[in-house]
């Protein structure tokens, strides 16, 4: 089994080509800072997986906001800071639950902070 993000990390282009307007973009993890110095090979692959995905996020988010800014649309990114437990990889449904609910609430902080008309 694996994470949807395998094969889309954030398919907003799907929105896009439907017909969407404005569109919030939530993901959490990595969010493009500074990571720690790798502490093994596996350690090091995850980082340079994480950057990776990041960086394709990033170029989709372009084409997007390029793709639906003639119709006055736009892209909002969402990108709550969330504590992901994956030291082990045991993803049991308390963990999933637990950084499911802790980017809900985040999310929703963010979004009074910063009100979009």
């Amino acid at each position: 089994m694996v994470d949807g993000g395998v094969v889309t990390n954030q398919p907003i282009s799907q929105l896009a080509i439907e017909g969407c307007g404005t569109i919030y973009a939530c993901s959490i993890g990595y969010g493009g800072g500074v990571l720690p110095n790798p502490t093994d090979l596996l350690d090091n692959a995850l980082a340079c997986l994480w950057m990776a995905i990041h960086q394709t996020m990033k170029f989709e988010e372009d084409y997007v906001r390029e793709k639906i800014a003639g119709s006055g649309g736009k892209v909002i990114h969402i990108h709550p800071e969330v504590s992901i437990p994956s030291e082990d990889f045991n993803f049991t449904p308390e963990t999933i639950e637990t950084a499911m609910r802790d980017a809900c609430e985040k999310t929703k902080a963010h979004l009074a902070k910063n009100p979009r008309k």
